[in-house]
């Protein structure tokens, strides 16, 4: 029994760890994007928290409109629980 949640336990934080590295291009992206728009239109305060909040937010709605198709989430389900 305790063999079996350490391996659910194991799985969903493996399954968290790949969902962070699929999600990292998008927080990338997001933050040159906001770098882009400090340096071309105006100027942004990156020692604000709602800054970081919000770029992330993005990448999260991205993250979740790429999983929006079927093989999206079968690869999120398949990395989370480990089995096919």
């Amino acid at each position: 029994m305790i063999k079996n949640i350490a391996e659910w336990v194991l799985r969903i934080m493996l399954g968290l760890i790949v969902a962070l590295i699929i999600l990292s291009p998008g927080l990338g992206i997001g933050y040159l994007g906001a770098w882009l728009i400090d340096w071309l239109i105006v100027d942004i305060n990156f020692d604000s928290w709602i800054t970081h909040t919000v770029i992330v937010f993005v990448a999260l709605v991205v993250f979740v409109m790429l999983l929006n198709t079927k093989e999206g989430g079968e690869m999120l389900w398949t990395s989370v629980t480990g089995k096919r």
